[in-house]
């Protein structure tokens, strides 16, 4: 079994439907449930949602930077003894 949509990452927090591997008909299936389901369609369009702004928002992309250049300050500065 493995994830739909597995190798987009986080999306699989929000939709968490299973197939077989190259099971067309099973993937077919789960695309449908969302496609005719109002209230699941709605549900995960909010979940999404709220997952792009933990995962994408200013927050997290601030932290992301800061490791980026206390990483490179510790690693280049010559105080540190990097020769």
């Amino acid at each position: 079994m493995r994830d739909v949509l597995k190798n987009i990452g986080s999306f699989m927090k929000v939709c968490k439907f299973r197939v077989e591997r190259d099971d067309k008909d099973q993937l077919r299936d789960a695309i449908f449930k969302v496609l005719s389901d109002e209230g699941l369609k709605e549900r995960l369009g909010e979940e999404g949602k709220k997952l792009v702004r933990v995962e994408f928002g200013w927050d997290r992309i601030v932290r992301k930077i800061e490791v980026i250049y206390e990483d490179s300050i510790f690693r280049y500065a010559p105080e540190r003894g990097n020769k």
